[in-house]
């Protein structure tokens, strides 16, 4: 989205490096993942995803069907499908505050799954959004992103918003269709979800009358902390999140005191053993993946990512440790048995690439591109700017563009056949930017990382 003067200043006003460091540094304290789910942009659970990932270093993501269409618009006229193309992009910036990965349903403004305005039936739903598209979708997307355990945000009980019953519906059906080398509809490897939590509180309140009390809690997550070094709350941080979605006019001050917990019902479970915290029976970190031929590498990555989180705020320390940590992983990662991959790749892959962040944020290395035009059309020349400041490192920079995008110094020229932009973007993952964007290898320590 192009950017004024203006807001190029607030966004780097609003990013000291101290603070980003920080929060990268953060998700290096486990390899758990947590997918959230819901219908409607803005129905992500802001506050516990913000003490779940900074506070607990969880993996968090987030599986939304629409993109809101059938929403209000407090600051603008537009309405359906154009409004959905602004929701996306409002959810993104969501995203962007929490670290937070987001996967749509919906793949396009003439999708079935589509928010249709208010239902209080799932049966409805389901049959408007086409049942077997939906179930699809969601499995592909839980192959995709392979989270440990995923939450929706509803219940799915009379008096509840139909799009919110039938995504709920759907993360029952689709934790066992996710698993089932038989599914006919995903071409993607099959993977197994260990556990389906249920909000344990009621979804009642203005628009919605839940006419079932929720699910007793069997866990609660604790969110009433602050960061301890910015010193925001957990929610706090939650709402600074939930403000980008201006079309619906979110984000409210949290006063201290008005924090709140959250709590669970542990609806499925392949997990043996008690319940007693939301990474039982899991991997919590490097140590716990168990891989006898690669346990060795896999503790000296952890206890360098813990020894770099203790080193902070002190850079050097911070990007010696980080390195150490990014050599073993990559020999864990080369050294990985086949038979082990299907279940631990993907988590060894997300700890080299938030290494990589941590590598390039310690090391000072700043880069910042932007094109001479807000606007392109295929056929356009335009120029790409880039300032770089090399920090304690070696820096590489490289433009990744889209195809039929050619760059020749810093002359960048689309072809007449260049598509256009994608405004329903599939998926958006906040620390791995889609194309046109700058790759940037950082060596430092003998070590190179790409970010």
């Amino acid at each position: 989205m192009p950017l004024t003067e203006v807001a190029r200043i607030a966004a780097d006003r609003d990013a000291p490096r101290i603070v980003v460091l920080w929060q990268t540094l953060t998700a290096l304290r486990s390899t758990v993942s947590f997918m959230n789910t819901g219908a409607h942009p803005d129905d992500e659970t802001s506050e516990m995803l913000a003490a779940l990932r900074f506070r607990d270093g969880i993996d968090i993501s987030y599986a939304c069907s629409t993109r809101g269409e059938g929403g209000q618009n407090d600051i603008g006229t537009e309405t359906t499908e154009t409004l959905g193309i602004l929701r996306t992009a409002e959810m993104e910036a969501a995203c962007d505050r929490l670290d937070l990965r987001m996967y749509w349903l919906s793949e396009s403004p003439d999708d079935t799954i589509f928010d249709f305005g208010f239902s209080k039936s799932g049966v409805e739903t389901m049959a408007k959004w086409d049942r077997d598209r939906t179930l699809a979708r969601f499995v592909d997307i839980l192959r995709r992103e392979r989270p440990d355990i995923i939450c929706p945000t509803f219940l799915d009980i009379p008096g509840q918003h139909g799009h919110h019953r039938a995504m709920t519906e759907a993360a029952h059906l689709v934790m066992d269709l996710a698993a089932d080398p038989d599914f006919a509809d995903s071409d993607l490897a099959p993977w197994e979800v260990q556990k389906l939590y249920l909000p344990a509180w009621s979804g009642a309140g203005q628009a919605y009358d839940d006419d079932l009390p929720p699910p007793p809690a069997t866990l609660t997550i604790a969110a009433k902390g602050s960061d301890p070094v910015t010193g925001w709350s957990y929610a706090r941080i939650g709402q600074q999140s939930r403000a980008m979605h201006a079309t619906q006019a979110m984000g409210r001050w949290m006063a201290t005191g008005d924090e709140t917990d959250f709590p669970l019902h542990l609806a499925a479970t392949r997990v043996a053993g008690p319940d007693i915290a939301l990474g039982a029976g899991l991997a919590r970190t490097l140590h716990d993946l168990e891989v006898a031929v690669i346990a060795d590498d896999l503790a000296i990555a952890q206890n360098a990512c813990d020894a770099a989180i203790a080193a902070f705020p002190d850079n050097d320390a911070v990007l010696r440790e980080a390195c150490r940590a990014l050599v073993a992983l990559r020999r864990a990662i080369a050294a990985c048995p086949k038979s082990d991959k299907d279940r631990i790749a993907h988590k060894l892959a997300r700890k080299e690439t938030q290494l990589s962040h941590v590598i390039r944020l310690s090391a000072g290395v700043q880069v910042h591109g932007r094109f001479g035009d807000d606007r392109m059309r295929p056929g356009d020349t335009t120029t790409l700017a880039v300032e770089i400041h090399f920090g304690a490192a070696q820096v590489v920079m490289s433009p990744d563009l889209p195809d039929q995008w050619n760059a020749d110094g810093t002359t960048l020229t689309l072809d007449a056949q260049a598509a256009i932009s994608d405004p329903y973007p599939p998926t958006y993952l906040p620390d791995t930017p889609a194309a046109p964007a700058l790759r940037v290898a950082v060596t430092a320590h003998g070590v190179t990382a790409t970010s």
